[in-house]
């Protein structure tokens, strides 16, 4: 017990000794000159000796092509404070070495969404949210990175292909016998930001032309044979291309052709003459 003088009107316990999540009282015993006295307690007051915590810091994508006002989205996930709650949370954007915002209050959303960024290609950014809670400590936690990436991939080749053996020598070709599949083969498309995420083939009458199959979804295969049945535009001496279209992270595309090949029948009277002559110059 601390003994205060008799005008006092507020008392501080600076040596007391509390352990985490306990709940503790201040009594007040006041006494008049007679010796009689009153005693009083003030309201529980509980102890928080411990920051928020926080699970992760996710971000809406992890690419993006935006490097001009650009707007990055992350979602909160996990934030709380058992003891005395959390009061609120702030943000800021940072790239690998330094910060590029001050931070921002976010209240107790529970997204982040960083408007007005100016972002450089081939950096990636970063989310840092700060939650403190009612008794004034704080935590932090950084999101994944956002890699910004506004080239598409580079350019790779095309070509009609047989089987495995001409996709390793990179042999196309120029004459394909105008049966129910049509096989295809490419290679060196590449994404030094993001990666390729996919590809699309298509075939046509013309490089980059769709007017004979539309583009399809084959994922991240290097060959795929594609049908032919069913084509009412196709006849036998056609020449068509197979054109690949690869996309990276960010969305962005790059398409590239194959040389011409020319569709024959087996038993297309000037192929049995002159054999694969016949389609050199296509």
């Amino acid at each position: 017990m601390t003994e205060k003088l008799p005008n006092s009107t507020d008392v501080t316990c600076s040596d007391c000794h509390l352990n985490h999540d306990g709940t503790y009282y201040l009594s007040i015993r006041v006494t008049d000159g007679a010796g009689l006295f009153t005693v009083i307690a003030t309201n529980e007051t509980n102890v928080d000796l411990t920051a928020p915590s926080l699970a992760d810091i996710v971000p809406q994508f992890y690419v993006t092509s935006c490097v001009t006002n650009c707007t990055l989205v992350s979602n909160i996930t996990g934030v709380q404070d058992d003891e005395s709650g959390v009061r609120r949370c702030s943000y800021a954007m940072r790239n690998s070495t330094d910060f590029v915002t001050d931070f921002v209050d976010n209240g107790l959303s529970t997204t982040v969404e960083a408007t007005g960024l100016q972002l450089l290609a081939g950096q990636s950014y970063y989310t840092v949210v700060r939650c403190e809670n009612n008794v004034g400590l704080t935590t932090e936690k950084v999101s994944s990175p956002v890699i910004v990436d506004n080239t598409p991939p580079s350019k790779g080749s095309v070509i009609v292909s047989e089987d495995r053996t001409h996709d390793v020598f990179g042999i196309h070709s120029s004459c394909h016998l105008f049966n129910k599949t049509l096989r295809a083969h490419w290679f060196g498309f590449n994404d030094n930001e993001s990666e390729i995420s996919g590809f699309r083939v298509a075939v046509g009458k013309q490089p980059n032309a769709t007017d004979v199959l539309q583009f399809q979804e084959v994922g991240l295969t290097t060959n795929v044979t594609l049908p032919l049945t069913n084509i009412n535009t196709l006849l036998d001496g056609d020449i068509v291309y197979v054109t690949v279209e690869s996309r990276n992270a960010a969305g962005l595309v790059t398409q590239s052709s194959s040389p011409a090949t020319r569709l024959i029948a087996a038993d297309n009277e000037q192929y049995m003459k002159e054999g694969d002559f016949y389609c050199l110059n296509v």
